[in-house]
């Protein structure tokens, strides 16, 4: 099952690239790709799940360890809601997902980086 993001709206407390802690954390939709169940109080085979559109938040702290380099945690919810499911009269719940993420970020300071824009 794979989640997808699509555009965010996201806020941080440490816009400038320099060392130390920052926060951060957005929000947007959350967008699942239909999947196959394999398994509902017992096997079963062909039946597909849709989903319909959702919404996620998240949040992020991290460490500048240089200009150049941080390490952070990632975390947030996804939700969706559940469109159908093949064979089903009636499809009623949800999806709830909260990822974890460690990510190590390289960047290129803005003073560096002029020439490349």
């Amino acid at each position: 099952m794979a989640a997808l993001g699509g555009i965010t709206l996201s806020i941080s407390t440490a816009t400038a690239q320099t060392t130390g802690f920052y926060l951060g954390g957005g929000v947007g939709p959350s967008l699942t790709e239909s999947t196959s169940l394999r398994e509902f109080n017992g096997p079963v085979s062909g039946t597909r799940v849709k989903f319909d559109p959702g919404f996620q938040f998240r949040f992020t702290a991290g460490y500048h360890i240089t200009p150049w380099l941080a390490a952070e945690l990632e975390s947030g919810v996804n939700y969706n809601g559940i469109k159908s499911i093949t064979g089903a009269s009636e499809a009623r719940g949800s999806l709830v997902n909260a990822p974890l993420l460690a990510n190590l970020v390289v960047q290129c300071p803005s003073t560096k980086c002029r020439h490349w824009a």
